[in-house]
């Protein structure tokens, strides 16, 4: 088995045999074998859509970065001009 694996990509050995996981918190997901595979990448791919920015790094009530979800989220910020928005 290789050792670059993706990010989330472990080895997990079950009944003796050696599989591919993608794991994130407690869940394990498994994928192909093969890294370099088509199937591989497919399910990688889905298995990282189902886990979003936030569930990775949590925005926590009343932090900078909750502010700032909540003020680009706003139609004041809508209403900004896009050089506005960019500076």
């Amino acid at each position: 088995m290789p050792l670059d694996l993706p990010r989330f990509v472990t080895h997990k050995t079950v009944h003796g045999h050696t599989h591919l996981y993608f794991r994130w918190q407690e869940v394990y997901r498994r994928l192909p074998n093969d890294p370099a595979s088509e199937a591989f990448r497919i399910e990688y791919a889905r298995a990282l859509a189902s886990i979003s920015p936030e569930h990775e790094n949590p925005i926590i009530s009343g932090s900078v970065r909750a502010l700032l979800r909540d003020f680009k989220s706003s139609p004041e910020w809508a209403a900004l001009a896009p050089k506005t928005k960019a500076d």
